[in-house]
């Protein structure tokens, strides 16, 4: 019989007091055999009709773990499970030893187990909620002095730098010291590829300078033992690395910074050596990629998170390359059964692909862009029955049914280069080196030279000029080849006994020859004309590094600016024509002494234009907002002149 305690008067506040502290003050805890049960979450919901079956397939694989339990329940609703189960075990070492076992278990494709014990839940449930961090005050933005003065200056310039720490800054021609700063980088140098940072290394760390005036501020970003740096393309983030050495192994500490600012870096990583060389930035410093253990990462810079949330699993993903115009990339996959290779083109952020080419028994391959992003050359070797094949194709990456274009080579490729601004290819591979050009997405051979034994190719950053050369640790040799519009012509060739370095001007009217590195065995600085002969010469003692300072010719500019400067060319022709022709003057001395024709170096005024202009219509046909041009425009509008006429001295003249 119920008792009503209702307006009972037996029932006291002492006892109702007790009642109320025996219901409420002490906490529940779990039993001890509670402890055995194991909680098995992300199996497939199923129809109330199949819980049976999916059950006995777990219990199944339970019993291959040769771990009893005593039942296994399936909780559901009215439909169909809940997405989970319950896991009762005899004791606590079967239920940690089934944990560990079933933890990340592949029960279907896209199903992974995770387990849980009891204990495991309640440290979940009591965890504390992590302490906000502390939000820090952006730094303010510091401008250096002098950021853009240099893209003012009609004349290119060389950093060189000794082994005592002094960098001067020199201008040509003559060779002629502007600025030196002294105890500036003790172990290396290196410019930015615009040319905006002269960058110094220490142990403590890098600096950033400009270069531009006699005032020697910088920003210093703190890294230890610092080996090496890599810029966006457009300066605006930096990647840093060092080298920690050990008994086994070797790894290497990266730092991701924001020029900007050099408080702290952006992103802190620790990885292999292996991994970290393959960093490759977009073509606009957007996008920072990687490859490594079968997974592409993709990180965007402007939101500092992975693209798409995730890293793409790609099986066998052996190298990738940037388109140079667009957020587009392909990348190679190697096969590992029969199954051929396949090169993949990808779009980013969307990550559309399409495969634009299988090969079978493909064992290595390069890839090259073109200078417009429109076709795509790969340097490939095959290993078919136990024979070596090297060739290398051309596929035009805009067009899904285009033709591809298959070379086949003697031996392997040591180079390839695409022309800036034109259509020649050219690949060195050792004694045979082939010119081809690229006609209506045809390819032509123009040019084959045997028992040619140059193993490195330069085009001149403004087309046209090939530099074939031969780098050893004692010496560089080399020819000069121009383009004449028809043929392939020799202008000239030399070589620099100790050197082991070089490269073109900015402007594709030099090169430089000189001994590169710490370990300099020469204290020699050559610098050439692009027609192969030496129009002046120094020696610097302790000579470390000597580097041109880049000039950003392929900068974007809107067509609206373009068009201004195209519009008024002839009278900026007119008002620099004394420039001109003093260049052409003094510029020719080796063609005339050797009574070739002054226009197999530099293209008609008329050639020039057209060209650039034909680049120009296919950018605007491409829904693009800029184009490629020899030519930078800055926010000054002062400038605009000086900087056309530097233009049109250096590359139409």
């Amino acid at each position: 019989k119920e008792e009503d305690f209702d307006g009972n008067p037996d029932l006291s506040a002492e006892v109702e007091k007790e009642v109320n502290y025996n219901i409420q003050s002490k906490k529940p805890t779990l039993e001890k055999c509670e402890k055995y049960i194991l909680l098995i979450e992300n199996i497939p919901t199923a129809p109330v009709s199949k819980i049976e079956k999916l059950k006995t397939e777990l219990t199944s694989i339970i019993a291959k773990l040769k771990i009893t339990i005593q039942d296994l329940k399936i909780p559901s609703n009215n439909e169909k499970s809940k997405g989970f189960c319950l896991v009762l075990l005899e004791n606590e070492e079967d239920c940690l030893k089934l944990k560990n076992k079933l933890n990340n278990y592949r029960f279907s494709g896209a199903y992974q187990l995770k387990c849980f014990t009891l204990d495991d839940q309640s440290s979940i449930l009591n965890q504390k909620e992590p302490e906000k961090p502390k939000i820090m005050a952006k730094p303010e933005y510091i401008e250096l002095p002098g950021m853009y003065t240099y893209l003012t200056e009609e004349n290119d310039t060389i950093a060189i730098s000794d082994s005592f720490g002094t960098v001067s800054i020199c201008s040509l021609l003559p060779l002629t010291v502007k600025f030196t700063f002294e105890r500036f980088s003790p172990l290396k140098i290196q410019w930015s590829p615009k040319g905006s940072y002269l960058v110094g290394f220490n142990e403590r760390g890098i600096m950033l300078m400009t270069a531009s005036t006699h005032h020697k501020s910088s920003r210093k970003f703190a890294h230890n033992h610092v080996i090496n740096c890599d810029f966006s393309p457009c300066e605006r983030f930096m990647i840093t690395y060092s080298c920690v050495s050990s008994e086994n192994s070797q790894k290497m500490n990266l730092n991701i910074w924001d020029t900007n600012y050099t408080v702290a870096p952006i992103k802190t990583l620790t990885g292999s050596m292996k991994s970290f060389s393959a960093f490759k930035w977009s073509f606009s410093g957007s996008y920072l990629s990687c490859v490594s253990d079968e997974n592409l990462v993709i990180y965007d810079l402007g939101t500092l998170t992975l693209v798409g949330g995730s890293a793409l699993l790609i099986p066998s993903i052996q190298s990738i390359s940037w388109s140079p115009v667009a957020n587009e990339l392909v990348f190679w996959e190697k096969s590992v059964t029969e199954s051929p290779s396949q090169i993949v083109f990808l779009s980013v952020p969307s990550f559309e692909k399409r495969i634009i080419r299988q090969i079978f028994n493909l064992e290595k391959c390069s890839l090259f862009w073109d200078y417009i992003g429109t076709s795509l050359s790969l340097i490939q070797t095959r290993s078919v029955k136990k024979m070596i094949y090297h060739s290398f194709e051309i596929i035009n990456v805009k067009h899904k049914d285009s033709s591809i274009d298959t070379i086949q080579l003697k031996t392997p490729a040591t180079d390839f280069a695409c022309e800036p601004y034109g259509s020649l290819l050219v690949v060195a591979a050792p004694p045979t080196i082939m010119i081809f050009r690229r006609i209506n997405q045809r390819t032509i051979n123009i040019k084959t030279m045997e028992k040619c034994y140059f193993h490195s190719a330069h085009w001149s950053p403004i087309g046209r000029i090939l530099l074939l050369a031969s780098i050893t640790t004692l010496e560089v040799s080399f020819e000069v080849w121009a383009w004449d519009g028809k043929n392939m012509v020799l202008l000239g060739g030399g070589k620099h006994t100790g050197a082991n370095y070089i490269s073109w001007s900015p402007n594709g009217k030099y090169f430089m020859t000189t001994s590169f590195g710490p370990n300099a065995t020469d204290n020699k600085v050559n610098i050439w004309s692009c027609a192969g002969y030496t129009v002046a010469s120094t020696t610097i003692q302790g000579l470390s590094y000597s580097l041109w300072r880049p000039f950003p010719f392929k900068d974007y500019i809107k067509s609206s600016e373009i068009g201004s400067i195209w519009a008024n060319i002839d009278q900026h022709i007119k008002q620099y024509s004394e420039d001109i022709k003093n260049l052409q003057t003094n510029k020719h001395i080796y063609l005339d002494s050797n009574q070739m024709d002054r226009n197999t170096l530099i293209p008609s005024t008329t050639e020039q234009i057209n060209r650039i202009k034909r680049i120009a219509a296919y950018c605007k046909d491409c829904g693009e907002n800029c184009i490629f041009i020899n030519l930078v425009l800055v926010n000054q509008t002062d400038n605009i002149i000086t900087i056309t006429k530097r233009y049109i001295i250096q590359n139409i003249a």
